[in-house]
């Protein structure tokens, strides 16, 4: 998967954010929410995709980067398994059914931001 905007990013830029994916990957090939975090299907999986949309192939990466983070996923019960807003976001970006995805019902983004339950003020941190 390679999106439109790869070419408008600078090679710099894409360099500095693949080596950045790289040097946090953890030993068996995923991702924690912090470098020494343990391996979420969250942060690989965004982390896999995030280096497809910056050129690397399915099997390229350093050190077969995007190789190990596929097997971690697939070994791991595959994106299926990850929390309601992975799954929002891969079906933003196109890369999962939206019928995948839990319903969130579009009223609830158009309540007043000052109210404490707004989605913008929602946060979750994947611990599995």
């Amino acid at each position: 998967m390679q999106i439109l905007f790869y070419n408008v990013i600078s090679s710099k830029i894409t360099c500095c954010g693949l080596r950045y994916i790289y040097y946090h990957q953890n030993e068996d090939g995923g991702w924690g929410l912090h470098i020494e975090g343990y391996n979420t299907m969250f942060c690989t999986a965004l982390s896999y995709i995030c280096m497809s949309i910056l050129g690397e192939g399915p099997d390229g990466g350093l050190d077969n980067a995007c190789t190990r983070a596929r097997k971690w996923i697939l070994n791991h019960g595959s994106v299926t398994h990850m929390p309601s807003w992975g799954k929002t976001w891969l079906s933003i970006l196109g890369v999962f059914y939206w019928s995948g995805a839990n319903p969130m019902p579009p009223e609830f983004w158009l309540l007043p931001s000052f109210l404490p339950m707004h989605p913008a003020k929602m946060w979750y941190y994947p611990c599995f």
